[in-house]
């Protein structure tokens, strides 16, 4: 939800691109989508930005999903 508030986005954009390595908990998305979109926000500037996500997880019909997003100028990572 928090992608489709301009202002939200903006913001966790900006906090994103402050660390080289960034951890999401608890990413709860019907579209596999939302990460590509997310990604391509923080390229926007010309970073090289790129995430890996965990399998969808859970209990309840509410799954939830970790990721990793890392600027691949600073971290190599072997999907």
């Amino acid at each position: 939800s928090k992608l489709r508030k301009p202002e939200a986005m903006r913001t966790i954009v900006d906090l994103v691109r402050r660390y080289d390595v960034v951890a999401i908990q608890e990413l709860r998305a019907a579209s596999d989508e939302i990460m590509p979109r997310f990604i391509a926000e923080l390229n926007a500037t010309g970073r090289r930005y790129d995430f890996i996500v965990g399998p969808r997880l859970g209990r309840t019909s509410s799954k939830e999903q970790y990721v990793f997003v890392f600027d691949t100028m600073t971290i190599e990572c072997d999907k």
